[in-house]
């Protein structure tokens, strides 16, 4: 019954934080449209659209942390062999239509002595939720990231670097919950590092984070190689 209590009250903290943020970006919209129907300057109009694609973006990504979150609990791990330089690209392909992603330095060095398998939509999810996060988070115009993976029979090494704003540290040890935000700007869910975390886990692995404020943040994973036993 206690255990019960428990997720029934982590429910409804769930469903009320999810409320609450899918909400914010429509009554932005909304309220931006009723300025533009009433606005004649073609520049304000046009001001308004940006903002009102800006609040449009910020429910997308919302919409699909959630989607990531029910994805990793509900689907099995399936392992296929992993090209980590193939799958970077991708990713960075992906992120260059964002805010600052098209003129990103990219820093990558993969030493792979052999082959490495794991769940490639798993990868995918954590490197774009940790890539995305230095992009947002970066003070740098271009920002850079530094990528480093390496590969063994056993696991595969990874940290992912960036200049960016850093996070204090008095939050670096809440910075995996639920909903958590450490910086006060809004530009994120508070979900994007809980992903990651649940995402590692389900393949067994793990991640920690280091970060000095206003100098940048360093996430190191170590993913298990699920080669096939024979």
């Amino acid at each position: 019954n206690d255990k019960l209590r428990k997720a029934n009250v982590e429910l409804d903290n769930f469903v009320y934080s999810v409320s609450h943020d899918l909400r914010s970006p429509i009554a932005s919209v909304l309220g931006l449209v009723n300025l533009a129907k009433q606005e004649e300057d073609i520049k304000m109009m046009r001001s308004y659209i940006q903002m009102i694609g800006d609040s449009a973006t910020q429910q997308d990504r919302f919409i699909k942390d959630i989607l990531d979150i029910s994805r990793n609990e509900r689907q099995e791990v399936e392992p296929e062999e992993i090209q980590f330089e193939t799958m970077l690209n991708e990713i960075f392909e992906q992120l260059k239509y964002s805010s600052n992603g098209a003129n990103i330095i990219k820093m990558i060095e993969i030493e792979q002595k052999s082959a490495f398998r794991s769940d490639i939509r798993r990868l995918k999810v954590i490197f774009n939720n940790l890539i995305s996060n230095a992009i947002r988070y970066s003070h740098n115009d271009p920002p850079q990231i530094n990528i480093d993976i390496k590969v063994d029979d056993m696991l595969a090494k990874i940290t992912i670097n960036d200049q960016g704003k850093g996070i204090p540290l008095e939050h670096q040890e809440k910075v995996f919950n639920m909903f958590y935000r450490a910086h006060d700007d809004n530009a994120g869910s508070g979900l994007g590092l809980y992903i990651v975390k649940e995402t590692v886990e389900k393949l067994r692995g793990n991640v920690e984070l280091d970060s000095i404020e206003n100098e940048g943040t360093t996430v190191s994973l170590e993913i298990p190689n699920l080669q096939p036993v024979f």
